[in-house]
């Protein structure tokens, strides 16, 4: 009877102890699942960035796609003028909304208009530690051709939140003989949001020049 009683008096106290450790166990998961993630940590977007770019020089429109919102559309949609002809777009026009939502299958099928070989081969010299560092960076500049250059220029505005491509050209234009015209300078613009989870996703395109 006396080792019973002695039993029957640790038991309970080891159960207590273990409940006591599991409630704070509890807690604690509790506290972390509630906390909430701060943005400023990462190179989440960094991350996102660079498999992105793994995808678009693979052309591997499958995973683009998920840096898509379906549909783009933008107050002047100028991603059309990217992809067609004046002629082409007032035909697109007439025939639909007026405003062209850029659609899921108008990836598929302009897909190398808009992700272009410069566009590819600058995304591939983005130096991304200095774009996270300095939020702002800048390729060599390479050639098309022997009378056209480009470079890309990228910067990330942390007030904005817009992850921006800028890839500029430079065109010598030339007369019936060879002699240099004119130089003529253009912008292809590649808009990025960068979410406070981190991911990126295509915002619009802007031209200039």
């Amino acid at each position: 009877m006396k080792w019973l009683s002695i039993l029957i008096f640790i038991t309970p106290l080891y159960f207590t102890n273990a409940n006591i450790f599991s409630n704070n166990v509890i807690v604690r998961f509790a506290t972390n699942d509630n906390k909430k993630v701060s943005y400023k940590d990462s190179l989440t977007w960094i991350e996102d960035l660079k498999l992105f770019r793994k995808a678009v020089s693979a052309n591997d429109i499958t995973v683009v796609k998920k840096y898509f919102r379906f549909p783009v559309s933008t107050d002047n949609n100028e991603i059309w003028y990217l992809l067609l002809s004046e002629k082409e777009l007032e035909k697109k026009r007439a025939s639909g909304d007026k405003m062209l939502p850029f659609k899921e299958e108008d990836l598929v099928k302009y897909y190398k208009k808009i992700f272009t070989t410069p566009f590819v081969n600058s995304l591939l010299k983005v130096k991304t530690e200095i774009l996270y560092k300095k939020n702002e960076t800048e390729t060599p500049l390479q050639y098309e051709n022997k009378d056209k250059t480009y470079k890309m220029y990228v910067t990330f505005d942390t007030e904005t939140n817009i992850l921006s491509f800028n890839l500029a050209y430079k065109t010598i234009f030339r007369d019936k003989k060879g002699h240099m015209e004119d130089n003529g300078e253009s912008n292809v613009i590649y808009n990025f949001t960068v979410e406070k989870n981190g991911h990126i996703f295509f915002k619009e395109i802007r031209l200039a020049g």
